[in-house]
């Protein structure tokens, strides 16, 4: 299987056609399925014909509402993951492709969402000495407190 890249993926679901895409069926020399989207300017067209499967078909179609949802999830479990201390911004960083600075506008999205940090830290008891340390969820650092 090749190697995904989260940044690359949503970048590839913000430019398709938004809106809802449906797999139909077409008795026509181009194909016996197609998938009909939303038009631009309004109404719908077939943006993509000559698909000999059905499965192929449906897969298309749900794709285009599945794939974003599910990078929607992952996003939600390694925000929350870095929220409650348990994963670094660098691990996070890492897992989504992205910058610091994105990483930053990633988890700030998030908290005003989500979360009740008060800003980017939290605090948070450390189970393998029991102190409790201050998180600094910019930059990973654990500062005692």
């Amino acid at each position: 299987m090749t190697e995904r890249d989260w940044q690359k993926d949503w970048e590839t679901c913000e430019r398709a056609t938004s809106g809802k895409w449906e797999m139909v069926s077409a008795n026509c020399p181009e194909g016996p399925y197609m998938i009909r989207m939303p038009y631009p300017k309004g109404g719908t067209w077939y943006g993509v014909r000559m698909i000999a499967w059905k499965e192929d078909a449906e897969f298309i179609a749900e794709a285009r509402e599945a794939l974003p949802y599910w990078l929607n999830q992952m996003l939600d479990v390694v925000m929350s993951l870095c929220h409650e201390g348990v994963m670094t911004m660098s691990r996070a960083r890492e897992i989504l492709g992205v910058t610091l600075h994105e990483a930053d506008k990633l988890y700030a999205e998030w908290l005003k969402t989500y979360g009740t940090a008060g800003g980017k830290q939290i605090l948070k008891q450390d189970t393998v000495t029991g102190r409790t340390v201050r998180v600094d969820m910019s930059y990973s650092d654990i500062i005692d407190k």
